[in-house]
């Protein structure tokens, strides 16, 4: 899934019921293919990990049984072409939309986090330079990182959140 939360002061920022992200479901492109949501053209269902893996089998590349992010990591490894510029397109698209939320927040960092991030060196400079670009000048000293996504924080993450919610912390 494609999420994005806002940090201020040490707080994410939550939305109506609670909700915070859902940047997947922004919508990119109306004519573009049908999300699970009901909506069509979001990013997730452009850029997601399994539109990718449905684009390079299309594509005519042969990706086996593994885990598809590991599929499509070897087929960069190994030269090929069309997973190439499957990434880089994959990246562009996520780096105008980066550059949209950049604009509206007055965003000075940006941190990606996921099981993606494998993908990074194939994703990244396109991202980078589509962020970048569609950032407005002032902004555009844009800080970029990129770290690996661990289980465990999915279980700190619910208990900041827990501990938030019943007063306990006011800090994660």
């Amino acid at each position: 899934m494609i999420k994005a939360t806002v940090v201020l002061e040490r707080r994410v920022q939550r939305g109506a019921n609670g909700f915070s992200g859902e940047f997947g479901h922004l919508p990119v492109d109306p004519a573009g293919r049908r999300c699970n949501c009901g909506n069509g053209g979001c990013l997730q269902a452009l850029v997601g990990q399994t539109a990718l893996l449905e684009r390079a089998r299309r594509a005519g590349v042969g990706l086996g049984s593994r885990d598809g992010l590991a599929e499509l990591f070897d087929a960069t490894e190994g030269g090929e072409r069309a997973v190439l510029t499957i990434l880089e397109e994959a990246g562009e698209l996520l780096g105008r939309s980066v550059a949209g939320l950049v604009n509206v927040l007055a965003i000075k960092a940006i941190k990606v986090i996921g099981e993606s991030h494998v993908l990074w060196p194939f994703l990244g400079p396109a991202f980078t330079a589509a962020a970048v670009a569609g950032t407005i000048e002032p902004l555009r000293e844009l800080e970029i990182t990129v770290s690996p996504w661990r289980d465990t924080e999915h279980a700190r993450d619910a208990a900041c959140l827990l501990l938030a919610r019943s007063g306990a912390i006011t800090r994660p």
